[in-house]
């Protein structure tokens, strides 16, 4: 007999994962059940793959395959079962017509969950299963519900940062959009959102008004008016606190107006980039504005819309007057001072009050960069995905003698504040001449990849928790 209380096991009938009737092993993987494979691989359960001996030998020897990819333990008799199974509260998760099989032969307090083989949907699997781990531990637990595509799911699964149940009281499970709302917002605690993955179409033109320019997929639409139905449900984060870090235009007028730090006597001035906003390339007040803006040569030019469109990575680099001329980048753009940072970028990931940061290479001082490509044109147009030349490599103590860790927390803790985000990276260049701290970008929810799995997955769940009882004022 298991032991009460929370669920710690999960058994899959190899019925879940295949298609019926079908002997070619390689063909037959239902849709979604890798998806499913890995998200339990990842789940901070004991995981059982249950199959029967009279399996074929090809579909034997794919379960046996799935198993050691996915460090999932095989189970091929009812009987046999690790000490795990045996001291365990368990959820079985297996086809209905195998439902009373399954009963007959196992501990009966285990919970079962039959799916039909004709509607079975995998999508709604982590979603039953964790609802039983919330029900049986109630307030113990924090239950998120998350929505992200799944290049950004499966990175943080593998860093262990979304299980189904975890030492830190937390449990996470993907929210599926395509089933009722009511019924797994009405269980979750969190409901965890990039919306920026869900970005169908932006305008071409940002409208500086409240004017709708963002087309989010239907699915998400749906979530969202969901959330505006309930605003009790805690959201991290907001997508009306997210979206002006999608128009670079916003994001430097919030910047501006931010009063980052109080700069110590001698501490470096934090500040953004000069800019300016422009509507076309070849306007005779171009260079009225540049002046007024305090901007000259070399500076670099970006679309106004920052994500969601691949124009948004189109850029171009400008060392003379003469290459705005014509330059293809779309339009509206911002044109933005080129800080010379002696090829050093630093990466500021902030979750809620902890904040890390790394160093990288990055694109050398003007001069430097335009002799490395070998042109003499007076403009370069590039992907910002396709990385420029870089500098020589990072001496890191040497790079962070010229960066003032204070003022760059002090920093962090104000835009968290002021922007009202739980989840936030900015990237920072020294100024090679000035020593200014200059802000050179600012996202939501980037993936804190340069931090360690270690330090980064719990102040993950630490910043989500806490959030709960943090309001923006």
């Amino acid at each position: 007999m298991a032991q009460q209380g929370f669920t710690r096991a999960v058994v899959l009938d190899e019925a879940i994962v295949f298609q019926q009737c079908d002997e070619n092993a390689a063909d037959s993987l239902r849709p979604g059940a890798d998806k499913l494979l890995i998200r339990l691989s990842r789940s901070g359960l004991f995981v059982g793959l249950f199959f029967r001996s009279d399996i074929s030998a090809r579909k034997s020897q794919a379960l046996r395959e799935i198993g050691v990819s996915k460090g999932l333990h095989l189970i091929q008799t009812f009987s046999d079962q690790s000490q795990v199974l045996s001291e365990a509260q368990c959820v079985v998760v297996c086809a209905e017509k195998n439902l009373e099989e399954f009963k007959a032969s196992l501990d009966s307090s285990w919970n079962f969950i039959a799916a039909e083989d004709s509607t079975l949907q995998l999508e709604s699997l982590p979603f039953a299963i964790t609802s039983l781990i919330k029900k049986e531990l109630g307030n113990k637990i924090t239950l998120v519900g998350h929505c992200m595509n799944w290049k950004r799911e499966k990175d943080l699964l593998q860093r262990g940062a979304l299980p189904f149940m975890s030492t830190f009281g937390m449990s996470f499970t993907p929210l599926d959009l395509s089933s009722s709302l009511d019924r797994q917002l009405s269980v979750v605690d969190i409901v965890l959102n990039k919306a920026t993955d869900e970005i169908v179409s932006v305008s071409k033109v940002v409208s500086d008004t409240n004017e709708k320019w963002i087309n989010f997929s239907d699915r998400f639409n749906k979530l969202e008016r969901y959330l505006q139905e309930h605003p009790d449900i805690h959201v991290v984060d907001p997508t009306d606190r997210v979206t002006p870090l999608m128009d670079r235009v916003a994001t430097q007028s919030l910047l501006e107006e931010l009063p980052l730090i109080e700069v110590a006597a001698g501490g470096p001035i934090v500040r953004p980039p000069r800019c300016v906003k422009v509507t076309g390339f070849d306007d005779a007040a171009l260079f009225d504005k540049l002046k007024s803006a305090n901007l000259v040569v070399p500076t670099i030019v970006k679309p106004q819309i920052a994500c969601g469109a691949s124009e948004s990575h189109t850029m171009a680099i400008v060392f003379e007057d003469r290459g705005y001329s014509n330059l293809a980048v779309p339009l509206p753009a911002v044109i933005q001072e080129y800080v010379d940072h002696q090829s050093v970028i630093f990466k500021f990931y902030v979750l809620g009050e902890q904040v890390f940061y790394s160093t990288r290479k990055s694109t050398p001082d003007a001069v430097v960069l335009r002799t490395m490509i070998n042109t003499e044109a007076p403009s370069i147009v590039f992907d910002s995905l396709k990385t420029l030349p870089t500098g020589r490599a990072v001496d890191e103590k040497a790079a962070e003698s010229a960066l003032d860790i204070t003022a760059m927390r002090s920093t962090a803790a104000v835009l968290r504040r002021k922007l009202g985000l739980t989840i936030i990276g900015f990237d920072v260049v020294v100024h090679s001449h000035t020593r200014d701290h200059v802000i050179v970008d600012v996202n939501y929810f980037p993936t804190f990849k340069d931090v360690p799995d270690t330090e980064a997955v719990p102040a993950f769940w630490k910043a989500l928790q806490e959030s709960r009882n943090t309001r923006t004022i």
